[in-house]
């Protein structure tokens, strides 16, 4: 088009194109739509432009048994977790986000926690996972609602946390925690840039949370209440030394080898033991996995792992068992009577009211395995408030586990 009106037009070529353009081809603004190769896509009943570039890393071509083409991998895999039994949870957790990338149809999924010591191993994962999906990002500030700007992290499929400063006081961590909830359930988010209005983006990415095994580093972990515990895995890793490869090695075997992981996970069968069928695992697809060490060494560090040390150590030393059979049950009040009567125990719980105490026992009871229940008071309704329950066999109360034997990939799926 020159722009020239033909004799007895009322407007040019040009002029025609940019008015149909401006009545047939308007856009209402410019979103990412993480893996979808179209480039229009529609968000709440209005077209946008896409401007997303993230693909998901291609496969290889040839089909892969577990270790052919990717010998390095295979082994860092049949090796990183302290339990055998982590790997499978980890593939199929990969399989789910992978072939969901790859397809242009991400689905939700868990958000992934991997703990461990030092030099293991826990970034190296963070950055595969982010090289098969295409791309990461930081989410340090915005999970910790320190900022409410997120394009960087709509516009990749990974968001991570790499050895993350727990949250110092609680009601930072509990934010910490709805915020994680509310990424792995909602699939809609504000999509906010600097100097921008905000628009509305679908977001079916993942999360990665590397932390350090410290009783400090493991305060990031979430409550692990039954509102939070289906929707993330904590995975373990080992304590066993390891030596890795100078980066600019690791760079040459990541290259190399993580198309032919690529090609065995999308052909990979989903282990019938992790699948989800329960009423509500479409959301999902997979169990989730949590670690039982992790989970009570969480328990431990958490707001209520004071009480649940005073509650084990009440058991140990009074045997409330012999009185009361399998289980002890009151109100606050009545138990912080029946602990002061141990002369060695009174200082200790003296140091809580019963109002504290009675809000611990509540979130104890919300996580698997604190032996703290709640029961409804036949007269809650005359005052008397809430009255809980304790489960009193002495070995009720979880021990830390002991690393089971390692063994690899291959043993891992029968």
């Amino acid at each position: 088009f020159d722009g020239v009106k033909d004799k007895g037009a009322t407007a040019s070529e040009l002029d025609k194109a940019l008015v149909f353009i401006q009545e047939h081809k308007r856009v209402s603004g410019v979103i990412p739509k993480v893996f979808d190769t179209n480039e229009i896509v529609w968000m709440n009943g209005h077209r946008f432009l896409n401007c997303s570039v993230v693909r998901a890393m291609q496969p290889a071509e040839l089909p892969q048994a577990w270790g052919q083409d990717f010998p390095w991998l295979a082994n860092f895999f049949d090796t990183c977790f302290d339990s055998a039994e982590q790997l499978p949870f980890l593939l199929g957790w990969l399989k789910r986000s992978y072939c969901g990338a790859l397809s242009g149809e991400p689905v939700k999924g868990h958000a992934a926690f991997f703990c461990g010591g030092v030099n293991k191993g826990k970034t190296l994962l963070g950055r595969i996972v982010g090289l098969l999906l295409g791309g990461q990002a930081d989410a340090s500030d915005w999970l910790n609602s320190e900022t409410s700007f997120n394009k960087e992290l709509l516009e990749v499929g990974l968001w991570t946390i790499d050895d993350g400063v727990a949250a110092q006081s609680a009601d930072a961590h509990l934010r910490f925690t709805e915020m994680v909830k509310r990424v792995v359930a909602n699939p809609c988010f504000n999509y906010h840039a600097k100097y921008r209005d905000a628009q509305r983006v679908e977001w079916n990415g993942r999360i990665i949370v590397t932390l350090n095994d410290d009783a400090s580093s493991l305060r990031i972990l979430p409550q692990l209440d039954t509102s939070i515990e289906e929707k993330i895995m904590v995975f373990k890793f080992t304590d066993a030394e390891r030596s890795f490869p100078d980066w600019h090695e690791l760079d040459a075997i990541l290259t190399r080898e993580l198309p032919h992981l690529a090609r065995f996970i999308v052909d990979m069968p989903m282990p019938e033991h992790i699948i989800d069928n329960s009423r509500g695992g479409r959301r999902f697809g997979i169990k989730n996995f949590i670690h039982e060490d992790l989970r009570i060494r969480s328990m431990s560090v958490s707001g209520v792992g004071d009480l649940l040390e005073l509650v084990e150590l009440w058991i140990k030393r009074s045997k409330p068992q012999v009185t009361y059979g399998a289980r002890w049950e009151g109100s606050a009040s009545e138990w912080m009577a029946e602990v002061a009567g141990d002369e060695v125990l009174r200082p200790l719980v003296t140091k809580f009211s019963p109002s504290l105490i009675g809000r611990k026992f509540t979130q104890s009871s919300r996580i698997r395995g604190s032996c703290i229940e709640v029961c409804e008071s036949e007269n809650r309704h005359k005052g008397n408030g809430a009255r809980y329950r304790i489960l009193l066999p002495e070995d009720c109360l979880p021990k830390p586990t002991e690393p089971s034997v390692k063994v690899g990939f291959g043993n891992t799926l029968d």
